[in-house]
This record gives structure tokens, sequence and C-alpha cells, in this order.
């Protein structure tokens, strides 16, 4: 579906609820979700990792840094690197209103979903074992930047547009995530369910192997010829699909560009 550039997203979402098209949506969650929070990675050379996301996407100020770890805000989102041996994407966050971490533990477990607990922070696994942490809404948000962005960049990115999965049976993991989070479907085909978050989205795609298959950078002015241009001079052999551009990080994960107002 082509959109107005001018519709927001919070908009658009109400609008496909009230004309129906979201009807599947769950009344109601085990919690009021906001929005991705963050998404962690395992990344082989930190250093490497680093120098790639605050050069092709600028706006990351260092908001977290020590050995083996560096968190990257976008805006109210961040991107968490941790050097691991097996580069992979860890996990993404969401944040839920009033969050409690031992009320959200109690609650998880009365799920039967075994959370793990560290510190204040809960996680549990979606039924294709996809680790969801369940976040403060103002996690790391107020945290001081301790080393600014660069001045020049590829991309200036602007806050993570959505995380896509892939998953083992659609329907239960539509399921589980509305049951969790209460999270409205605003378009889904056979293959594929996309739900609504308030100012991003979670996007679900039946596929194997199952797991985290890729997330997006909002951008700043995001046009896709350009997009493929700029990631080709960075040598990165962008792909592209219609509107939408993609490309490998140094670790082989792969990220989107999208503007602002990109929807499912």
């Amino acid at each position: 579906m082509k959109l107005p550039a001018l519709v927001g997203r919070r908009e658009w979402i109400a609008g496909m609820i009230g004309a129906g098209v979201a009807a599947r949506a769950a009344a109601s969650g085990a919690f009021e979700a906001i929005e991705v929070n963050h998404v962690a990675l395992c990344v082989a050379d930190l250093e490497d990792s680093e120098e790639f996301y605050r050069k092709m996407f600028g706006a990351p100020g260092i908001i977290f840094e020590k050995p083996g770890q560096r968190y990257m805000r976008m805006q109210r989102n961040f991107v968490a690197l941790f050097e691991r041996d097996q580069p992979a994407m860890d996990h993404f966050a969401v944040s839920v209103e009033g969050y409690d971490a031992d009320a959200v533990q109690r609650k998880t477990e009365t799920l039967g979903l075994n959370p793990r607990r560290s510190s204040s922070f809960v996680y549990v696994l979606d039924p294709d074992g996809i680790e969801v942490q369940i976040a403060h809404p103002e996690h790391e948000v107020d945290s001081p930047v301790v080393r600014q962005p660069p001045t020049t960049s590829v991309f200036r990115g602007n806050g993570i547009n959505h995380v896509a999965l892939r998953v083992s049976d659609l329907e239960r993991s539509r399921e589980f995530y509305q049951k969790l989070f209460g999270l409205p479907v605003v378009r889904q085909t056979s293959r594929s369910c996309f739900l609504g978050l308030r100012e991003n989205f979670l996007a679900l795609f039946a596929g194997s192997p199952t797991g985290m298959d890729h997330f997006c950078i909002s951008v700043d002015g995001y046009a896709p010829d350009e997009a493929v241009k700029l990631a080709s001079r960075e040598g990165l052999n962008p792909r592209r699909s219609g509107e939408r551009v993609y490309f490998d990080d140094p670790n082989g994960l792969e990220v989107q560009v999208a503007s602002g107002s990109h929807q499912p």
C-alpha cells in the first residue's frame, strides 16, 4: 500500500484499525507495549562494527562504553553491540508501560514463559526461541552521551523503524506477541504479519532458519535510488526490493534503511 508522505505512523495505524483492516487486533495484552527500545547485536570486532554504524548512520552518540560493549543512541532507541565469537542478532527489547522488574517477572512466570532475570532486566523466549527483553520506557533514554556522533556520515539515522523475525508458525507467533503486548495487526498475508507499535512495528515472516532476520533504521531524506548509490559507494552491495533497500554490516547482519514514515 502506497501512503501519502505526510501520514504519520501513529495516525496511519489508528486509521487502519478504525477502518477495520486490523480486525485481528488484540483487545489487550499482558503488557501495554510502547515501542522497540533497542536491538542487540553480537559482533566479531567491536571497534570495526562501531566504526561502521557511526560512519553509516552518524546520529548515534555513544551512551554506554566499556570493554566488549557499546550502546549507540538513535533518538529514543539504541543499537547495542556486544563483542562475541559468533556474530548474530542477539535480541530486541520492547518498552512497556508501568515497568517493574519484579512484577514483570511474576507475570511472565504466570504465563509459563520461564523468564530470565538479569539485574533489573527481564527476558523471555518467543515460540521459536527468539529472545525478547521487556524494558522500562525510559531504559537508557536519559543516559548521557559519552562520545558525540561524527559530524559527517553516509546516512543520518533517526531511530529504529522495525524489527523483522523469521518464524516457523506465523499464526502461533502472531498470537504470542498479541497476547504478550496487545499489538494490532496492521497487515497480514499468507506469509507475513505486521504488528503495530506506537512509533515502530514488528514484522513476522514465515521462513527458516528461524530468528531475527533484519532490523530497519529510519534515515533523514530517504530516497531508494540515492540509498542504493550511497551504499554502493561504500562497497556494501545493497539489495533493493521495491522502495526498500538492504545491506549487510561487517558481520553479515542485514540492515534496512527507510524513511521515518515507512509502513508495512
